[in-house]
């Protein structure tokens, strides 16, 4: 009735990009910026959009033909050098996110990027000054604060802390998580599905705790198994992703290790995929996991594997996840009273090309 009316050509492309319809999204803010082309909120949409679906290409094009016009557009900036980090021009990406910063010093999201493109580069000095500068604006960002431990090594914090996890997965990186993750050759769902499946065999009707389910990658590989499947996490917003697939009997926002620890017997299976690189120190979390198991049943997770001979057993690493020693994880699994059926290498990743080893386990809890 109106084709003319840019606006609703913005909002049809929200509804279609919501509805799943990348393709008919593009068309849709296309033609919205055809019609008005100082609309740069739907431009932007567009150049978003064109980055997920892996037209680097054109979305450079759009962000910087948005930037000709309006150069303090502290998103557009960082949005423009996430695209160029992808496709691995560094330094300019480099450029923008301190571009986006200058514009907005509360643009959170653009100094965590930075200090991790510096770190990519290899240049970690000028990372540790990033983290340096970013806690002297706000002295009590968690995420600053992370990253500063896991360049320099000092005051190495035993797992992630919930506000820095909360932060990290909050509802921008909630809602593009599945497409980063596919883009990574992201394997731990079907790892930990194929070992419930070695664990269950015929059973059918089991009571499964997806435990740190995020966006829900799990939840439909993990239906086939359940009579009652239960999500838990601590980030709402990676939780109101995962309720979106409608697989999963309830979800529970909550820390993890208390969660499990006021859990009694209540589990056939609990699954742990790429949830427990967040935590250093294990011994809290599968003891947790021990007490919430019914006898028999099965806990199986995954963990990013180091090779480092650290007396401790793990190791927090330069992009802030923990990586863990092989016989620190048998020798927890053994203290806690779990029994160990089987510890494989896995590749449970790739991370700009290269594998990221892992361990996938599984345990029991005896009779």
């Amino acid at each position: 009735m109106a084709p003319d009316a840019s606006t609703y050509w913005y909002n049809l492309g929200r509804a279609l990009k919501q509805a799943g319809d990348a393709a008919g999204a593009i068309e849709a803010y296309a033609n919205a910026v055809d019609l008005k082309p100082e609309f740069f909120e739907a431009q932007n949409n567009l150049a978003n959009l064109q980055a997920e679906q892996g037209d680097a290409m054109a979305a450079i094009d759009n962000f910087l033909a948005i930037l000709n016009h309006c150069p303090d557009k502290a998103d557009v900036h960082f949005n423009l050098a996430n695209v160029l980090l992808d496709i691995g021009q560094t330094e300019a990406a480099i450029a923008h996110f301190r571009q986006a910063i200058i514009v907005d010093p509360d643009h959170c999201a653009a100094r965590d990027n930075l200090g991790r493109a510096y770190i990519e580069a290899g240049r970690d000095d000028e990372a540790v000054q990033v983290c340096r500068a970013w806690l002297a604006y706000d002295p009590a960002n968690s995420v600053a604060q992370h990253m500063l431990s896991s360049l320099t090594g000092n005051d190495t914090p035993s797992r992630c802390g919930d506000e820095y996890v909360r932060t990290t997965f909050d509802k921008t990186f909630a809602e593009c998580f599945d497409q980063r993750l596919q883009a990574l050759d992201y394997r731990a769902p079907e790892l930990t599905a194929e070992a419930v499946r070695s664990f269950a065999g015929s059973r059918r009707e089991l009571d499964v705790l997806d435990a740190g389910c995020g966006t829900g990658l799990c939840g439909p590989l993990l239906r086939a198994f359940a009579r009652h499947l239960i999500g838990v996490d601590l980030s709402a917003d990676m939780l109101q992703e995962a309720e979106r697939r409608q697989v999963y009997d309830q979800t529970c926002e909550a820390e993890l290790t208390q969660f499990l620890q006021q859990q009694t017997a209540a589990y056939d299976v609990i699954v742990s995929a790429d949830t427990l690189c967040y935590f250093g120190d294990l011994g809290e979390v599968l003891l947790g996991a021990r007490r919430a198991l019914r006898p028999q049943g099965g806990l199986i997770f995954t963990v990013e594997q180091s090779d480092s001979d650290v007396a401790r057993g793990y190791e927090l690493q330069r992009h802030g996840r923990y990586a863990h020693v092989q016989a620190y994880v048998t020798a927890t699994l053994a203290q806690v009273g779990l029994e160990l059926r089987s510890c494989d290498r896995v590749v449970v990743r790739k991370e700009r090309g290269q594998p990221v080893h892992g361990l996938l386990v599984t345990a029991t809890r005896s009779a």
